[in-house]
């Protein structure tokens, strides 16, 4: 058997939670899931208060026994667009125009409970091309030992609320319920498996306990997998699918329900999205166990969703040595560990790869909760969270910590145990810690931002603090100030902030500092005594941009003779180049100015003259944008003066030929070419038949290079070839002398024309 090796890392499924105002967009970060606990409904009737959503889609929460259709109705003729709906939630989309007035409309509406941001979902995984077959994750949580306790063949489901699962896999044969199964992102009934990350999280769940492939943490016991699949061939989906499929899980009679996936709040989010924690509830009061990832950001698990979200198990990662992955998240939210470095499981087309990432922990708690939901299926979703946690193998520090929660999953001890032993110890309840809702503030000057505190008791509840209950301290009021968690920026720099509250205390980094210093222009080209303005643009820690004035910025030259400037303006001297130096907060842009010209162009390339006509020229240097006539200060020369010289703003064609005159100045050149010669000789008459003593003077005409043509009766030399026959004059006048034959020949301009002629008697 080939086994395809790679490691799924848990790559942002990122729940993009647009934490904003109609008017101002403060989103929140695009990662992995995250967030922090919320237990009340946000505000139902302040519609400026809805977040914008980055989708362009609302959910829509109706209050029981609600008269769907009158709201769909005036949802509509606002301008929404009705795009689905189940027994209380409306999905619409707007497009940002009319989003304020349709907000505003549904907000007044009695039958609407509350109103928020779709959100976009995605897949968390990261590959990687390492072989590796051992199932090192079973012997640690003593999976092997767990099966042969457990006798009981009630029949369990796991929803897995993923990408998909790949039913197909011979590892998962019977494994997977696809009369139920369904697909959110193409609205059918085939949950097929199109990017991996689901397959590769129901195979460490529930593949087959047999000869061949990989074993499960369900081993042989009564497992099903009910895939619900929310996030698309790229691994993205949104927060009202996935809330949805929560939903429709626990009425599919889910008994457990694995999410490995989520988001992280913004710096301005307080709460997990209403649509989520409803959506979560619900699954409970079901009877349906949540199991959620922690996250892989390296971060605290309490911005993340629904990783924090009441009453969610939420699941760390460790590597084969029994410490925690390096990129695993942590925090109060954590209540359990599982092995999330290097597991193998199934993956689409029948092959196996290996992962790493909280991903892959939480199946592992998933598929303990099923293997002691098939050994006990009375056992409620409290007794079956508070069994897991009693029963985990304590890891770091004694009792809870913030790496492991209550320690690794241990299957073995979670089925031997029974619900009269499995509660979890009491502890006296206190404050165990104080966390902020961010690790740091970054501000612009004069701006503000909220810091709030959460406390986590002993008995791992959490509760949000008063800021008046908080005593807050600054260390440097010269670069920012706190009162009652609301700080100000006073200066540019670096400090910190810290809240104290019952005993515990927690710092907060606070920084106004400048990350950008960027010019409107970063290189121009003028003229002597030319001028420009530039204006510059600081980027803070915050992301926030300003244009800054003029006279905030230190403004040097590194050459006065080149080119001066005066906050901001910017006044070219002479030609050459140098550098204008603009200076902000300990940060330099540097605008490169060069006073030459970039071209000299002519009114004209190519004149076509007759001799002794003349043509106005114009001579026009280019400064970058900047344009000025320099024809009276160009110095001119010509390669023919016989043929065109220049003189007093004209091109003097002098005779036949051609030629090119250069045109010079300030190191630059332009050439313009002089073309006279004649085109073409022509005589009315080639053929001539005359009587001795007769006389005739044939016609002559010139064609030009210009096109055009004239007759001609001057400057033409004309010859005969017998004088005894015929003479001619210089006039071009014949006289026939004697009987015979002659060619008159005509000279002009460098052509020539020749008559025959035949004289008679």
């Amino acid at each position: 058997m080939r086994t395809i090796v790679a490691k799924l890392g848990f790559k942002p499924l990122l729940l993009a939670l647009a934490v904003c105002s109609l008017s101002a967009q403060t989103g929140l970060t695009p990662v992995y899931a995250a967030s922090t606990d919320m237990d009340t409904p946000s505000p139902s009737h302040e519609a400026a208060g809805v977040p914008t959503s980055e989708t362009g889609e609302y959910i829509v929460k109706l209050r029981e026994g609600s008269a769907k259709q009158t709201t769909k109705l005036r949802s509509m003729t606002k301008g929404a667009v009705y795009t689905e709906q189940t027994d209380q939630h409306m999905l619409i989309r707007l497009d940002g125009r009319t989003d304020a007035e349709v907000l505003n409309s549904l907000a007044a509406d009695p039958q609407v409970e509350y109103i928020e941001p779709n959100m976009r979902m995605y897949a968390t995984s990261t590959i990687d091309d390492t072989y590796y077959s051992e199932q090192w994750g079973l012997g640690q949580i003593q999976a092997p030992e767990a099966w042969e306790e457990v006798t009981g063949d009630a029949q369990v489901t796991v929803a897995v609320i993923d990408t998909g699962v790949d039913y197909s896999h011979p590892d998962l044969k019977g494994r997977v319920n696809t009369a139920n199964d369904y697909d959110y992102v193409n609205k059918d009934k085939d949950a097929k498996d199109d990017e991996g990350h689901g397959t590769h999280v129901a195979g460490i769940i529930a593949a087959q306990l047999n000869a061949q492939g990989i074993a499960g943490v369900a081993g042989n016991s009564s497992v099903k997998i009910l895939p619900l699949k929310v996030l698309d061939a790229e691994g993205e989906g949104d927060l009202y699918d996935v809330a949805s499929a929560i939903m429709d899980a626990a009425d599919l009679g889910a008994d457990v329900i694995n999410l490995s996936l989520g988001a992280e709040l913004g710096d301005n989010q307080k709460k997990a999205p209403q649509t989520l924690v409803d959506a979560i509830t619900y699954a409970m009061k079901k009877g349906a166990l949540v199991v959620a990832a922690a996250g892989n950001e390296s971060s605290n698990a309490d911005r993340f969703v629904p990783a924090s979200i009441a009453g969610v198990v939420t699941v760390s990662a460790i590597d084969s040595d029994r410490t925690l992955a390096d990129f695993s998240n942590y925090g109060s939210s954590v209540d359990i560990a599982a092995p999330g470095v290097d597991i193998i499981s199934t993956y689409p087309g029948g092959r196996y790869v290996h992962a790493s990432g909280t991903s892959q922990a939480t199946p592992f708690v998933s598929g303990v909760a099923a293997l002691l939901k098939t050994k006990e299926s009375d056992l409620t979703v409290k007794e079956l969270t508070d069994r897991l946690l009693a029963t985990a193998t304590d890891l770091g520090k004694t009792g809870r910590d913030s790496l492991y929660g209550y320690g690794l999953v241990n299957a073995y001890r979670a089925v031997q145990a029974d619900s009269s032993d499995s509660e979890l110890p009491e502890e006296p309840v206190s404050v165990k810690s104080v966390k902020a809702d961010r690790s740091k503030l970054s501000l612009s000057p004069n701006h503000t931002g909220t810091i709030t505190l959460t406390a986590t008791m002993t008995d791992g509840k959490k509760a949000a603090v008063d800021a008046k209950d908080v005593e807050w301290k600054t260390n440097n009021k010269k670069i920012a100030v706190v009162e009652n968690g609301v700080v100000t920026a006073t200066g540019i720099g670096k400090t910190s902030i810290t809240a104290a509250y019952q005993g515990k205390t927690v710092s907060i980094p606070v920084e106004i500092v400048l990350t950008k210093l960027a010019a409107s222009k970063t290189s121009l080209t003028m003229k002597p005594d030319g001028e420009a303005t530039v204006q510059l643009t600081a980027t803070f820690g915050d992301k926030t941009q300003t244009v800054l004035s003029p006279d905030e910025i230190e403004w040097t030259t590194q050459d006065k003779d080149i080119a001066v400037v005066q906050d901001g303006l910017i006044t070219a001297k002479n030609i050459g180049s140098t550098y204008i130096v603009a200076s902000y907060a300990g940060k330099s842009v540097k605008i490169r100015v060069s006073v030459s010209i970039t071209k000299l162009v002519a009114s004209a390339s190519k004149l076509l003259l007759k001799p002794d006509e003349s043509a106005p020229v114009e001579i026009t240097a280019f400064y970058g944008e900047d344009q000025e006539v320099v024809t009276s200060e160009v110095e001119w020369k010509t390669t023919d003066a016989r043929v065109a010289v220049y003189k007093d703003g004209e091109i003097v064609a002098k005779g036949f030929g051609s030629t090119t005159i250069t045109a010079s100045y300030r190191g630059k050149s332009v050439r313009i070419s002089i073309d006279t010669r004649l085109k073409q000789l022509q005589a009315d008459e080639t053929r001539l038949s005359l009587q001795v003593n007769q006389t005739v003077t044939p016609v002559l005409k010139a064609t030009y290079s210009d096109g055009s043509s004239e007759q001609i009766e001057d400057g033409i030399s004309w010859t005969s070839s017998n004088e005894k026959v015929a003479a001619v004059a210089k006039s071009g006048e014949i006289t026939t002398k004697a009987k015979g034959t002659a060619t008159i020949a005509a000279q002009y301009g460098g052509k020539s024309v020749r008559i025959s002629l035949t004289v008679k008697e």
